[in-house]
């Protein structure tokens, strides 16, 4: 049996390395605007990791609350630079671990 831990280390791993292939790119190409509705692999990284933060902090603790702003409109101003992209996903990731750490038993999934 798959446990969540297994799960969300898997979608982490996957994640990191779709993220490491653009990154080869250099910064222009990875923020170039692709004409998609998340322009960029840069919002497209950014876009993931607030969509994971919310699940993490709201809905898997029952508190379903509307989208943060940051998930439909990108900020401009900050991760500005390939590390801090990295960085940003980094402790998404180490939040997530920590929160699925907590639920991995049938009874807190419950």
């Amino acid at each position: 049996m798959v446990s969540t831990i297994d799960l969300m280390d898997f979608v982490h791993e996957l994640r990191q390395d779709f993220f490491e292939c653009p990154t080869k790119l250099g910064w222009k190409e990875f923020t170039k605007d692709r004409g998609v509705s998340m322009r960029s692999f840069r919002d497209v990284f950014l876009h993931l990791a607030y969509i994971e933060e919310q699940h993490v902090k709201e809905f898997c603790e029952n508190r379903a609350t509307p989208w943060m702003a940051e998930v439909m409109e990108i900020p401009k101003d900050r991760h500005l630079s390939i590390p801090s992209v990295r960085r940003r996903l980094k402790e998404v990731t180490a939040m997530g671990d920590v929160r699925f750490r907590e639920w991995n038993t049938p009874e807190q999934l419950g």
